[in-house]
């Protein structure tokens, strides 16, 4: 599915690290842009591996592969990076729709 190419290229700008169309958080951003009813009713972004731990043991946890496909990692700390994480909720720019970090 193409349609969110044009955020990961925005994201690839923003953050200077290259997010390709398939990362989550290109996909998220189009989501929060064109169909924000389905974006606000948001409660995880995980993966497919993600759901299913969190229905195996109901806590919400990721490792660092699936993580880095949802959102660029910082090499040096293994986490989310925040000025990216703010960028992103900047570039979002609807309350009413959940930061990806939660």
């Amino acid at each position: 599915d193409g349609r969110n190419e044009d955020e990961g290229e925005e994201l690839t700008l923003a953050f200077q690290f290259k997010v390709p169309k398939r990362a989550t958080c290109a996909r998220f951003l189009w989501t929060a842009r064109n169909r924000p009813e389905l974006a606000s009713r948001v409660a995880h972004v995980t993966t497919p591996a993600g759901w299913m731990a969190y229905r195996l043991t109901g806590d919400v946890v990721l490792g660092i592969g699936d993580a880095s496909g949802i959102f660029p990692i910082d090499a040096d700390t293994l986490v989310y990076d925040e000025n990216m994480l703010q960028t992103f909720d900047n570039l979002v720019g609807n309350a009413d729709i959940p930061s990806i970090r939660d």
